[in-house]
């Protein structure tokens, strides 16, 4: 039997890392050791679920003195939570355990065509809800200190309930980042934080639009809706393969642009606290600030991880294939980033350190030579 090279990343060449699943993949045991201690078992749907009951809870407090929005009646999963509840709970379980045991034993899928696909329309439908948002509101006529919502039929009301909807039935559309990862056989980027993010996203996006589709809490959404612009251009460009890796030097930046998106959340909704703006009440404004402050942290951990405790890189002649598996890796982590950019778990990014750590031990080679591998 051959010697199994997989696990010597470091020696293998770009094409060997990115090579059709017929040709190197993981052996069926390796794949098994790699997933089973965190996805295919019902235990591993505990904690997302948890946060999850918890997350309706807290909505359901912050909500509290606001009816269904009657212009939203009858609107797509909107009347009621059921609908929500359903499929934020299956696509917990879809995620971690039945998604995770049917690609067991299984050759992960070539969706390049799909993933391009998938990340143009992403670029096209973010585009347009975050210029629409600017037009009935955020660009000229919302006030950035307090701005309640407008629950009148008039022209720019109605449209600023309408693409709120649009941004709700989004983040349902988000979750096809997870079936990626799941059928490409990366399950090591459907981590915990990933499930959570996305799962949450859906359900407190519910909430903004069953009860205030417009007003002062939509700042979210104008700057997510743009954020993810940018994000999904950067993934439909590495989806193209190694050859566009010179122009997605900017990945780095893409981080920083999240981790601002959410600090202007969290101020925007924080000056409420120290002057009240009247239609925007406390619990709304502790709901925003609290997701805010979530999602922050969870992006700098990715931040700090990813870039400073791998800060240092070797020489670009002697980095040229990890860069070429980071254009990969930064499609397959998703929006969410978290994310997004990088290795979503912190095996992924402790191996690429030691893997720059032995590169530098093995090949000491002088400035502009060139390893082949």
């Amino acid at each position: 039997m051959a010697p199994n090279n997989t696990g010597d990343r470091s020696q293998m060449s770009w094409d060997q890392l990115v090579a059709p699943c017929g040709r190197q993949q993981l052996p069926p045991a390796k794949h098994k050791v790699e997933t089973n201690n965190r996805l295919g078992t019902y235990n591993a749907a505990v904690t997302p679920l948890l946060v999850l009951m918890m997350g309706i809870a807290c909505g359901t407090y912050a909500y509290k003195d606001f009816p269904l929005d009657p212009r939203v009646k009858g609107w797509l999963l909107i009347e009621n939570p059921i609908g929500m509840l359903v499929i934020s709970v299956t696509y917990i379980l879809a995620s971690v355990v039945w998604g995770p045991r049917w690609m067991e034993g299984r050759k992960p899928m070539q969706l390049k065509g799909v993933m391009i696909a998938y990340n143009f329309f992403q670029v096209v439908f973010s585009l347009y809800m975050f210029v629409e948002t600017g037009l009935v509101g955020w660009f000229f006529d919302y006030n950035y200190r307090c701005q309640p919502c407008d629950y009148s039929l008039s022209n720019k009301a109605v449209r600023m309930t309408r693409v709120a909807h649009w941004f709700f039935l989004s983040k349902l559309l988000d979750f096809v980042d997870t079936a990626l990862f799941i059928l490409r056989g990366k399950l090591s980027q459907v981590t915990m934080l990933h499930v959570i993010h996305h799962s949450c996203m859906f359900m407190s996006m519910w909430f903004g639009i069953h009860h205030t589709p417009g007003g002062h809490i939509t700042f979210m959404g104008f700057l997510n809706t743009f954020v993810h612009t940018v994000m999904y251009t950067y993934y439909l460009l590495a989806a193209f393969g190694p050859r566009m890796q010179p122009y997605l030097w900017w990945k780095r930046y893409l981080t920083k642009l999240q981790l601002t998106q959410f600090v202007l959340i969290f101020l925007h909704a924080a000056q409420l606290l120290v002057f009240p703006c009247e239609g925007v009440p406390t619990s709304l404004v502790l709901w925003t600030l609290l997701y805010a402050f979530i999602f922050f942290a969870l992006f700098i951990n990715f931040y700090v991880r990813a870039y400073l405790f791998g800060e240092e890189k070797p020489k670009p002649s002697s980095a040229a294939p990890v860069k070429a598996k980071d254009s990969e890796d930064s499609f397959s982590s998703s929006k969410n980033i978290l994310i997004s950019n990088g290795p979503s778990h912190p095996s992924e990014a402790n191996g690429r350190i030691a893997q720059f750590m032995e590169s530098r031990t093995k090949h000491r080679i002088p400035t502009g030579a060139t390893m082949t591998n």
